[in-house]
């Protein structure tokens, strides 16, 4: 159907291993998927838009979905991809949707858990993101302006850059707020099973903040976040109350988080 439509160097593939193998070596301009050709093929997709699959984590990507599976709608949606379908579509279908995909591409923002588009709805729009148009190569094909492979990936770089920086701000808000959710549970007297689930995504977060810093070349940061990761479970695992020495630990992350972020990055002082 796609070659029936002008497009050309078609790469088709039956399972994910050998799209995961073409993926590392080509840089596609659309990567058009079917939620069947793998189990964690949503996670896959996420490992595409945080770089930690292929060359290009803005690929344009189509996925296509079962029809009345909200597991997989919601898998689809937060896996950043930017068009999902329910139904095989005709031809003159997706023709229509990689037209809107390459010139009506929607915005992209990025999140601790999230890169992708913006598919907030207006009254979703109170908190300011940092918005990106991202790097287009089908666009820029059709256009006939199609940059060479260094020039890509040199564009690459520099707004992943941005998304990084993006993504550790959201960090900083995030461990505010379940540093705050802790707290504020240990003074209420909650029972320490409820406690001990929100320490262990606060501690998840910690984690995947560090990583995100190293993989912006912040090493220091992650050590900040990976060392505050160590001591939740080191104070934190006893079924007692901790002392209010060590609730000072929790009330002053987010602020030891951002005066590294500062130190490090150069980033802004918080408001």
């Amino acid at each position: 159907m796609l070659r029936g439509m002008g497009m050309k160097n078609i790469k088709a593939f039956d399972n994910a291993n050998d799209l995961l193998g073409a993926v590392k070596v080509r840089s596609p301009d659309v990567l058009l998927i079917s939620s069947d050709i793998h189990q964690d093929v949503f996670k896959f997709l996420k490992g595409i838009r945080e770089q930690d699959i292929g060359l290009n984590p803005f690929t344009v990507i189509s996925v296509m979905i079962e029809r009345d599976n909200e597991r997989q709608l919601n898998g689809a949606m937060k896996s950043g991809a930017d068009d999902i379908m329910t139904d095989i579509p005709a031809a003159g279908q997706v023709m229509d949707r990689m037209e809107k995909i390459a010139f009506k591409r929607l915005p992209f923002i990025a999140m601790p858990d999230y890169i992708g588009p913006d598919r907030r709805a207006a009254e979703q729009r109170k908190a300011k993101l940092p918005v990106f148009d991202a790097i287009n190569t089908l666009k820029d094909k059709i256009e006939g302006r199609p940059s060479s492979p260094a020039q890509l990936e040199a564009d690459i770089a520099d707004m992943m850059h941005e998304v990084r920086a993006a993504q550790l701000e959201g960090y900083s808000h995030k461990l505010g707020f379940l540093c705050n959710r802790v707290i504020k549970a240990y003074e209420l007297e909650q029972p320490v099973d409820e406690i001990d689930k929100t320490l262990r995504i606060l501690q998840r977060s910690l984690n995947k903040a560090a990583t995100t810093a190293q993989k912006s070349k912040e090493a220091a940061l992650s050590e900040v976040c990976t060392s505050f990761a160590d001591k939740i479970d080191s104070i934190f695992s006893e079924s007692n109350r901790p002392t209010e020495r060590e609730l000072k630990l929790l009330k002053t992350l987010t602020r030891a988080y951002q005066m590294a972020r500062e130190n490090i990055s150069g980033a802004a002082t918080p408001h």
